[in-house]
């Protein structure tokens, strides 16, 4: 069986890293509150969490079927886009979130947006998730008037832009013919 001959590595395409001396730590009192214990942690992580759950004016938060029925009919826009989700125990809810409010800001005058939290049950409880058939979250449907256009499950911004777009008329050159 051959050996494998030796590797050749010229000495100037050698990446050395720098020597980096160990910083000293500084003196902790056992006694004082440390990390997320401490005071300031606490709060600072209260204020991440109150700003996480702010709503814009552009959303509207409806989590009762016939409260989204009757905005529906209401409404003198006729394109809605409702999100199922659930605050507390969705991580693709929480990473789309920005994305969403994005859109809201963007399209508001033109589309209603709408989030529906379905709570920590899952949308199996929660009536308007029944009626919508929401088998995932986050879970964004598309409504002409009571019609039903389109639906995205996950966070997908791409699908989640081509809805909004759909709603609104706007086409997208996607580069193709």
């Amino acid at each position: 069986m051959p050996s494998n001959p030796p590797i050749y590595m010229p000495r100037t395409a050698l990446v050395i890293p720098p020597h980096r001396p160990k910083v000293a730590q500084p003196a902790v009192d056992a006694d004082a509150p440390t990390g997320a214990d401490s005071p300031d942690a606490q709060s600072e992580t209260l204020d991440a969490d109150k700003e996480e759950d702010k709503i814009p004016d552009s959303v509207h938060q409806i989590n009762d079927y016939e409260d989204i029925q009757r905005f529906i009919a209401e409404s003198k826009i006729k394109s809605t886009v409702i999100q199922f989700g659930a605050r507390h125990n969705c991580p693709g809810c929480r990473i789309i979130k920005p994305y969403w409010h994005q859109l809201a800001e963007s399209h508001h005058p033109r589309v209603n947006f709408v989030y529906c939290d379905v709570g920590p049950d899952g949308a199996a409880t929660n009536e308007a998730g029944v009626k919508y058939k929401i088998t995932a979250m986050p879970a964004f449907v598309f409504l002409k008037g009571d019609l039903e256009i389109n639906r995205v499950l996950g966070s997908n911004k791409g699908k989640l832009l081509e809805g909004v777009d759909q709603l609104t008329g706007k086409r997208r050159n996607s580069g193709g013919l």
